[in-house]
This record gives structure tokens, sequence and C-alpha cells, in this order.
């Protein structure tokens, strides 16, 4: 079906949510295909990087839009809240020091420096701002594996499937 929307020029890509590499590889190895995802709309994260994922990806041209990428707000009733707080993380603070920027605006350039699509969520007008104020500074290698490293390999969204 979205096939057809794109053969009649209503829609210029194709992209799907929450597919895990399973799942797209049954897409791509599917004998008719005509056009494969251009985004994959995932959970990333400093804790959660998913990083063989992002490397899969990749390597079929695939974009990851990066939803949660400040971690979420904490209501237990969808959020795993064992998790901590990620704009409470340390290394995110120490990194915010040096730049004079915030935990939030770290780890949002950190994502950007991995080529990830970020879709950063605020309601608050001073936030919003912030959020765009990520393209006047860049992370060093070093400072990349440092947050790199914070990887947890766990989701603040819970999938209820």
């Amino acid at each position: 079906a979205l096939e057809a929307l794109k053969d009649a020029g209503l829609v210029k890509s194709i992209g799907v949510s929450n597919f895990n590499r399973r799942q797209l590889e049954l897409i791509l190895n599917k004998p008719s295909l005509k056009y494969k995802p251009a985004v994959n709309q995932i959970e990333c994260h400093p804790y959660f990087t998913q990083p063989k994922f992002k490397e899969f990806c990749d390597s079929h041209g695939i974009v990851i839009v990066g939803y949660s990428p400040l971690g979420t707000c904490r209501d237990s009733l969808w959020v795993n809240v064992k998790i901590p707080s990620l704009l409470d993380d340390p290394v995110l603070n120490s990194v915010a020091a040096k730049y004079k920027k915030t935990s939030a605006q770290v780890a949002l350039r950190f994502q950007l420096q991995r080529n990830i699509v970020i879709i950063p969520k605020s309601f608050n007008p001073e936030h919003i701002n912030q959020n765009f104020e990520i393209f006047d500074f860049s992370l060093t290698s070093e400072e990349m594996k440092m947050i790199s490293a914070l990887n947890r390999n766990e989701r603040y969204v819970e999938l209820l499937m």
C-alpha cells in the first residue's frame, strides 16, 4: 500500500517505527520489494545507543530517527523509572559545564555527531530554544567515547507487546 503511494508521487519516502533487525531483514529480503525503508524511528539516547543496530541500519542506508533522545518524563505508567534520569548523569553534566551548555544539549549533540536524527520533545519554550542551540560546539572524540560508554542497553520507554 505504501509503495503504491510512492509510485503515485503522494509520498517521498517510506519509513518504519520500532522495527528490530529481524523485522527489517524480512522487508529488505522481500523479493518484490520496490522501496526499502528510508528511516526507522526508534528509542535512542546515551543510555540506549544501539551501536550494532545502528551499524546494520547504516549498512542498508536506513536513517535512524531517535525518539526520547533526552530520556523521558518519569511517568511510571509507561517509563522504566529504575533507570536514572539521563539529564542528571555526571558525565553529561561535566561535559556540559565545559561548553557552558546543558546536559540536554550535550545529549542532543552526541546523537547528531552519530548521524542520528533526533526528536526532542518539550512544551517549555526555553527548552525548545535550547534544543536548537547545539550547532555552536562539537564534542571531541574522547567526549564521544565517554558518552558512548554510558550505554546501559536499557530502554526508558516500555513497549508493551
